[in-house]
């Protein structure tokens, strides 16, 4: 009866860790990243999943407009916008 306890306790023990070390941190990230992506404001200069970089020209709930060349302008769902440009030369100031 000890044995199974301990075993039981062990295996509670492990899978705690598990949650503690891989599930609650990727939890905080995506909370992190749907707390950006619904702070973006036109203007703002960003950068996409795929490495695109542009300034935000028209946004909706769902999709994100950016210039990135002179005439050129594409359209990316909201959630493919992973970082500001400019944002660690205001975090500087």
């Amino acid at each position: 009866m000890t044995d199974m306890m301990w075993q039981l306790i062990t295996l509670v023990l492990l899978f705690a860790g598990m949650y503690f070390l891989l599930i609650a941190p990727q939890r905080q990230k995506e909370r992190e990243q749907q707390k950006f992506v619904k702070e973006l404001q036109k203007g703002d200069e960003v950068v996409t999943i795929g490495g695109v970089i542009g300034v935000i020209e028209k946004m909706n709930d769902e999709r994100v407009t950016l210039r990135t060349g002179d005439k050129t302008v594409i359209e990316f769902q909201r959630a493919a916008v992973v970082g500001k440009i400019n944002q660690k030369k205001e975090e500087k100031k």
